[in-house]
């Protein structure tokens, strides 16, 4: 068992997910076996039989064997789990499963752990990693989430989830405080509570993403778009689009969930075209004399052949903008320097209906 791809692994939150996925998954699944969390050279045992927690082993204490049978105590030291900074998890299958310890539900350890870690869940940021449909919780769901030890604030917000409003509002305006309220949507979202409609252990990698395309939306200029001011140098605007097409780059994202690829693609698209317009502008700016006139318009830099990326956002800037020939023209040659597959099939399409 492994964790889920696509968590952006510089993220704080990333360690509490592949923690509270695998406990997740191993009840989800039934499975038996043993979860190693290992973080600064250090390995803490989790045994897992049938989905259920047998026993939590911290390595070098001395707490290991005290009342081990005791469900409150092995409680505590599995949610201490999630206390640890950087943990890396390590699924190993074929425990025993003669364990002669009492079970523990890891979907309280999962909530307790998860919900004690408000200070990762900063919501300026987790928003825009929420999916934005309204997450209403089925009813199957929720007989099982009234068995669970949640507090009176957090049964009133869990009930106003089934009211349509924007994620923002869930957020800041639901009777919790917002920290305490994204923790709360992550543990439910690891305990599968929204299943497909939001994939648990998965927060999107697409907050630049998301910044890009409100910039754009907001009809802010090129280098705006970018990141930066309007009078900065070539050199600065040179390094902003490196570091955008390292960040959102189509081959470095292609393990992402769809949803989520095609928002740092159309992104990716975005940020080309207003690299493009920077660098087709400054190719003949005027060259002056101190105290003179103008007095010649010279090329600053060599054109660059076009890419896929670049034509088919033009095509897609084009299209919205109903320039329904100039759409044409950059959609036809876009086929004509190889994009991906499912990029050709896109645009037959689109030639289909504007044929």
């Amino acid at each position: 068992m492994t964790s889920h791809k696509g968590i952006e692994r510089r993220d704080p939150i990333s360690p509490v997910l592949r923690l509270g996925s695998a406990l997740s998954r191993a009840r989800t699944e039934g499975l038996t076996g043993r979860i190693t969390v290992r973080d600064r050279g250090r390995d803490h045992q989790v045994t897992v039989i049938d989905g259920a927690i047998a026993d939590v082993l911290f390595a070098d204490s001395t707490m290991n064997h005290l009342r081990r049978k005791d469900p409150f105590l092995m409680h505590s030291r599995a949610a201490r789990l999630f206390e640890l900074p950087r943990p890396h998890v390590i699924w190993e299958p074929g425990a025993d499963p003669s364990h002669p310890h009492e079970l523990l539900d890891p979907v309280r350890v999962v909530l307790s752990g998860v919900t004690g870690r408000r200070d990762l869940f900063d919501p300026r940021n987790l928003w825009e990693r929420i999916p934005a449909q309204t997450l209403s919780i089925p009813g199957d769901k929720e007989r099982v989430l009234s068995r669970l030890p949640f507090t009176r604030e957090e049964k009133g917000f869990i009930s106003s989830l089934a009211v349509p409003t924007p994620i923002p509002m869930i957020l800041w305006k639901r009777g919790l405080d917002p920290r305490h309220a994204g923790a709360l949507l992550v543990a439910l979202n690891l305990l599968g509570v929204w299943g497909e409609k939001w994939r648990p252990g998965m927060l999107p990698r697409s907050s630049v993403a998301m910044q890009i395309l409100r910039r754009v939306r907001s009809g802010v200029g090129d280098a705006r778009v970018l990141g930066i001011a309007g009078d900065t140098s070539d050199e600065e605007i040179d390094r902003a689009f490196r570091r955008l097409s390292l960040e959102l780059h189509p081959d470095r994202l292609a393990h992402l969930p769809e949803d989520e690829a095609r928002v740092s693609r159309e992104a990716f698209g975005e940020v080309n075209a207003a690299y493009g317009r920077l660098r087709r502008s400054r190719r003949s700016r005027p060259v002056r004399v101190p105290g003179a006139e103008v007095v010649a318009r010279v090329d600053v830099h060599a054109r660059r052949p076009d890419t896929w990326e670049q034509t088919y956002a033009e095509a897609a800037n084009a299209h919205r903008g109903g320039d329904a020939a100039r759409a044409r023209a950059f959609a036809l040659k876009t086929l004509g320097l190889d994009p991906p597959e499912e990029i050709r099939e896109r645009i037959r399409r689109f030639l289909a209906r504007v044929a």
